[in-house]
């Protein structure tokens, strides 16, 4: 995907995890994993960011392309 945007461009994925017991430090730690992820792609600017939703909330890994 990295190789397909233009310098500068944005990408952000959310997961708002829905099993059962799943709680707000979850979607932080999958967001987390997904910082990862985009590294190792080789994206740069890289942040984890929550969204206040309910049941639980919403976590952000956004990163950029250098």
């Amino acid at each position: 995907m990295r190789e397909r945007m233009a310098p500068g461009g944005r990408v952000a994925l959310a997961i708002q995890p829905r099993m059962k017991g799943s709680t707000d430090a979850k979607a932080v730690r999958l967001a987390e994993e997904n910082v990862e992820r985009l590294r190792t792609a080789g994206f740069g600017d890289l942040r984890v960011e929550t969204l206040d939703l309910r049941p639980v909330d919403c976590g952000v890994a956004v990163g950029r392309v250098s």
